[in-house]
């Protein structure tokens, strides 16, 4: 008799379990779809061009996966991007960590023309600070095979893309962010340029990125936070028979300008001047002037293939001493 009605009662708070959990899991999947809805509103609300033909929710009992077709979002004009398919998934018990599965094509359009993104795998996990606000805490990315095309650009692969952006706890707005890229292909891009000049086997970066306020769920809001500058502890590229490596600190304005110095590394640099002066950018007249201060710059570090510039940027100009090199895009 006592174990019969033992038994019951375990069946009973089985019963009872298994409602409230799936009770827990209805809530979450309804809010999951509510918030999908909820954030194109208010997209739309701050002039931001948003919308998804069809959300449905999956992954009964232990997680909840969100599958939005037709996805696409943009600004309004300079910038739209969109997807076939995008599913956002989270574990039940953790619903603060929330993957982002892209393996879908994408299209990036806009007043630079279209761009198109096909990739085997890609996907990003994020993790968001447990607060009303909802933080971005950790972001990584990860990405294989991705083929890139656009306006005047057949084709360029990257064998793969992995990232992680965290925030540092420094300061508001304040994130570390280290990338690696491997294996970029441009040979039918870089046509001119000698074979092995057109495939970067590594680039690589680790640094602090600064912007204006945190990204956390006010920029359905407030709109976008402000990059407002970085300081780069390491940048790595090689580049045919050479190798970069790069650090420094800079500065964004008001304008987009940026202003601040980098310190660069080339390793094995005279295949770059040469480079540069079969493209025409080392004009006859300097050319022996060029050599002898690149020279001077290799025998102040005792190596004579390897030579460190100092480069200083002000409003966008690019110089190095009393030479002017030229100006470089604004950030933003």
């Amino acid at each position: 008799m006592i174990k019969r009605m033992w038994i019951k009662r375990t069946m009973l708070w089985l019963a009872v379990m298994a409602v409230l959990w799936s009770g827990y899991w209805a809530a979450l999947a309804y809010g999951a779809q509510q918030s999908a809805h909820q954030a194109v509103n208010v997209m739309r609300q701050q002039g931001i061009a948003a919308s998804f033909a069809s959300a449905e929710v999956k992954g009964f009992p232990s997680s909840v996966a969100l599958t939005l077709a037709d996805l696409s979002m943009g600004d309004g004009g300079a910038i739209l991007w969109s997807t076939q398919t995008a599913r956002i998934e989270a574990e039940v018990t953790r619903p603060n960590q929330i993957f982002l599965d892209l393996s879908q094509p994408h299209r990036i359009s806009g007043s630079f023309g279209a761009w198109a993104i096909e990739t085997e795998n890609a996907g990003m996990m994020a993790l968001f600070a447990p607060s009303l606000d909802l933080p971005i805490a950790d972001v990584q990315v990860a990405a294989q095979a991705l083929r890139v095309a656009g306006p005047n650009v057949p084709q360029m692969l990257l064998g793969a893309l992995a990232a992680r952006i965290t925030d540092n706890g420094a300061a508001d707005g304040v994130y570390d962010v280290s990338m690696d890229l491997q294996d970029l292909d441009l040979s039918l891009v870089l046509t001119t340029l000698p074979a092995s000049f057109r495939i970067v086997p590594r680039l690589a970066f680790a640094g602090d990125v600064v912007f204006d306020r945190p990204w956390d769920r006010q920029v359905f809001l407030q709109g976008y936070p402000l990059f407002r500058g970085v300081d780069i502890r390491g940048l790595e590229l090689s580049f045919g028979p050479s190798a970069l490596t790069a650090s420094g600190q800079l500065v964004v304005a008001d304008n987009g300008r940026l202003s601040g110095m980098l310190s660069i590394t080339i390793d094995q640099w005279r295949p770059l001047f040469e480079l540069a002066r079969e493209l025409g950018f080392v004009e006859p007249g300097i050319e022996e002037f060029m050599i002898a201060a690149l020279d001077g710059l290799a025998m102040a570090d005792n190596n004579p293939d390897d030579i460190t510039v100092p480069l200083i940027l002000r409003d966008g100009l690019v110089s190095f001493g009393a030479l002017t090199l030229g100006m470089i895009p604004a950030a933003r």
